[in-house]
């Protein structure tokens, strides 16, 4: 389309090592696409504007999110951890947050999310949800509970509620859709980014 083309000329990376990430994503088939340009500089603008000091991720993989939410925290004194279940990944994404600067800012915890969530203590005042489809139900009501009130929930592919090619995913984000907008102590909307993007503020 004409106006991704034209969005996707204005957008930039931080830096070079973005690009790569995203190079190497494509030629594999063992990693889940990241985030992408748009969402990644939301997340950066969200961290700059909030200026939350604790940061939770859920899905780290090559640590292309975890760059641009960590070279924002770095700026504005905060930290980030990150959570990813696949022992290769993590291997990965600390090796690309230490060539991006970022191992004083980033702490990557490898595990289920469902069970490390009880070890973290709160509150974080921005919490990404991009881990496994399955996961996204499961740990709604733990990551509400860490967040304080005005803290911000953005979960990555809630459009795969009706573009996944597999039943179980389009299943997965559709109960948690439902479920997102069913709270009544977050006030929750949609954005047609990429996948889609549901952003919700903890009243």
């Amino acid at each position: 389309m004409q106006q991704d083309n034209y969005v996707e000329k204005l957008l930039k990376h931080l830096l070079p090592l973005q690009e790569d990430i995203l190079r190497d994503e494509r030629q594999r088939d063992d990693v889940c696409p990241s985030v992408g340009k748009e969402l990644g500089r939301m997340l950066h603008l969200l961290i700059l504007a909030t200026r939350p000091q604790k940061v939770l991720e859920i899905g780290t993989s090559m640590g292309y999110a975890a760059i641009w939410m960590g070279t924002a925290l770095k700026q504005t004194g905060g930290k980030l951890i990150t959570i990813e279940y696949h022992e290769r990944l993590v291997n990965e994404a600390r090796i690309n947050l230490e060539k991006a600067g970022l191992s004083d800012v980033v702490s990557v915890h490898q595990g289920m999310a469902e069970d490390l969530l009880d070890e973290l203590e709160g509150p974080f005042g921005l919490i990404l949800q991009d881990g496994g489809t399955r996961t996204y139900k499961e740990t709604l009501d733990k990551l509400v509970d860490k967040l304080p009130s005005g803290g911000l929930l953005v979960a990555d592919d809630v459009l795969f509620a009706i573009h996944a090619q597999r039943e179980r995913p389009k299943q997965n984000m559709s109960d948690f859709n439902r479920r997102l907008f069913e709270r009544q102590d977050l006030f929750s909307t949609i954005l047609s980014v990429g996948d889609g993007l549901s952003l919700s503020v903890k009243k």
